[in-house]
């Protein structure tokens, strides 16, 4: 399952990004974001199994400072379950 969320930054990371220092500033953010996902893995990994019927084997993410994007990409154990109305739309 890939997520891709948009205007993740706040308007204080997007200065922070442009700073003289952005090059730290990028590095320290993507570190906090980093931290955020790991401490709310188990609400993420719930929100999923819900949706899905399926267990996560893995997570990973990504951030770009530059497009305030972030990807979650969630490795299933098996594809997602459907249910018949939505194999056949």
């Amino acid at each position: 399952v890939i997520t891709r969320l948009k205007g993740v930054l706040t308007k204080a990371e997007h200065g922070l990004v442009k700073s003289e220092r952005s090059s730290r500033g990028r590095d320290l953010i993507k570190q906090v974001k980093i931290e955020l996902v790991e401490n709310g893995r188990g609400i993420l990994e719930s929100a999923i199994k819900a949706i899905t019927k399926r267990k996560i084997i893995s997570i990973h993410t990504d951030l770009s400072t530059g497009t305030g994007e972030r990807v979650i990409i969630f490795i299933l154990d098996r594809p997602p379950y459907l249910s018949e109305a939505e194999q056949y739309p």
